[in-house]
């Protein structure tokens, strides 16, 4: 009975587990490929593959049978045959391998499929060099250290039983998870043991779905706590299938259990962090919608006491007496500008209407219409290509092309009238994967640029920022809040946002959007 189907389920465990898959391949104390199921092509390979035999990657791209002898290969292939279409679990044998330089090794190799058919299948080989370890004694031990070995690193066993007569073997690892040495287990292993290590509060559960996996001979997969000998409480994940045992003539499971403690409790933070944060921001936006509310009534009576003030008792105020009423007043709008604005920003963030099909051109459009007028005054220039069609929010669209459009025109150069060019383009496969963008979407790069002041890089990220301004109020008036707006705006469509400039020369805004053009 080969060591290594518990192994098999392992790397099943594995497969959505990037880093930790790849630490594996590179931590086996043995050669190992893995290659396609169809023309046995290489895909990856660990270092001790590549020094096995002295071929580099590319020496043996086309195929895995590259390796073997003619004579071997011819004799492998029925059994992978058998392994495809699950009709054998793994494959166990000798076989003649060619190196580099022309000589031959012999070879223990184990094959079995890992992954599942909704992401992908591959085939796993694990090849040992056993020139010099024929006895079959020798090739066992060393086959069982290696399994140690590799329990011990990924913090997982392995075990066997037979239900009919309630028999168990495990591996060092499960002792270890257990807290046992092999030497100091009150009994013989079986399943009673085992259950009495379950916490209380998942105990029948879980009795409860193993038996079910028995009495149907399906597979199984389910996480719950444990306590070791020690009390020590181990979040566990475990792993396993029907296997029929046609030396004993009975029903068998394999399976395998892995410690997540550590992972688990890493994504409990995480988790909790995420919640946290969002109930900080959520009130954070009630307070400045609050807030904003709240001001805008005295704000209004200044305004309004203001204007009466300017209108009726201005030429008795004097020259100072003018200047302080104009100076107020503009404070005043100010003021009025920064708490209208600070409301467009609560409102973004907490309050999603209804979503529509909304045709970008069409909002672009309405937004030139609504600034004709300071257009015209800055002798603008406005060069819109053609938009797409995306599923969001209409009205926010419209306040974002509003304030990408009004900056640009703002932060003109005094030296030439404004040049804004809106376009778009589809990004490909691996623009959309070099920007780490979810890849079953399609994305668009929408760009605004424009030739005006520009600004340093540097402050590509801050400018994004809440009452962040990089220009004086004097020179360039407004309240610090329109590009947060824009930022917010594009988030709330599953998107990003950013910016580059020339100082001199001007800026460009690169908006990516799905398709979709929504968050989960």
């Amino acid at each position: 009975m080969s060591a290594y189907p518990p192994l098999a389920l392992y790397f099943d465990t594995l497969q959505h587990d990037t880093p930790l898959w790849q630490q594996l391949i590179d931590h086996f104390p043995a050669s190992v490929y893995i290659t396609a199921m169809d023309g046995y092509r290489i895909v990856s390979a660990n270092e001790r593959a590549t020094g096995l035999l002295g071929y580099t990657l590319q020496q043996t791209e086309s195929s895995i049978a590259d390796i073997f002898s003619p004579e071997d290969w011819k004799l492998l292939l029925p059994s992978l045959e058998l392994l495809k279409r699950q009709e054998q679990s793994c494959i166990n044998a000798i076989r003649q391998l060619k190196a580099e330089n022309g000589s031959s090794r012999l070879g223990h190799i184990t094959v079995f499929i890992t992954g599942s058919p909704d992401t992908a299948l591959h085939l796993v080989w694990i090849i040992q060099d056993v020139t010099g370890q024929m006895e079959k004694g020798e090739l066992l031990r060393t086959t069982q250290e290696l399994v140690c070995e590799i329990e011990d690193l990924l913090q997982f066993g392995s075990w066997t039983w037979w239900p009919e007569d309630n028999n168990v073997q495990w591996s060092d690892g499960i002792y270890k998870l257990l807290g046992y040495e092999r030497t100091s287990l009150p009994r013989e292993p079986d399943f009673s043991l085992y259950m009495s290590h379950v916490s209380e509060e998942d105990a029948d559960w879980v009795n409860a779905a193993l038996y079910k996996a028995v009495s149907q001979k399906e597979p199984f997969e389910m996480e719950y706590d444990l306590l070791d000998q020690a009390g020590k409480r181990k979040k566990i994940h475990a792993k396993g299938k029907y296997v029929y045992d046609h030396e004993r003539k009975q029903d068998r499971f394999i399976g395998v259990l892995r410690d997540i403690s550590t992972v688990w409790q890493l994504e409990q933070d995480r988790k909790r962090y995420i919640q946290d944060l969002r109930r900080s921001n959520k009130e954070l936006e009630e307070f400045a919608y609050v807030a904003s509310h709240d001001l805008q009534e005295p704000l209004r009576k200044i305004l309004t006491f203001g204007d009466l003030l300017n209108n009726r008792y201005r030429e008795q105020l004097g020259n100072d007496g003018k200047q302080y009423i104009d100076r107020m007043m503009k404070a005043s709008q100010h003021m009025q500008q920064l708490i209208n604005d600070l409301l467009t920003l609560s409102r973004i963030s907490s309050r999603k209407p209804d979503t529509t099909s909304v045709k970008l051109d069409e909002v672009l459009q309405g937004v030139l219409a609504d600034m004709e007028e300071t257009i015209r005054e800055n002798n603008a220039e406005i060069i819109i290509h053609p938009l797409p069609e995306i599923k969001g929010y209409h009205v926010q669209f419209q306040q974002l092309f509003t304030n990408l459009l009004g900056n640009a025109v703002k932060f003109r150069d005094k030296e030439r009238p404004p040049r804004i060019e809106v376009s778009c383009r589809i990004l490909n496969y691996q623009e959309v994967v070099a920007l780490l963008l979810d890849v079953k979407h399609t994305w668009y790069e929408i760009t605004v640029a424009d030739n005006g002041i520009g600004f340093e890089n540097i402050h590509s990220h801050r400018i994004f920022q809440v009452f962040q301004r990089l220009h004086g109020k004097t020179e360039y008036p407004g309240t610090g809040l329109g590009l947060s707006i824009c930022q917010k705006i594009i988030e709330n469509h599953g998107g990003k946002i950013s910016a580059t400039g020339i100082p001199g020369e001007g800026a460009r805004f690169i908006i990516h959007l799905p398709d979709t053009g929504l968050t989960d």
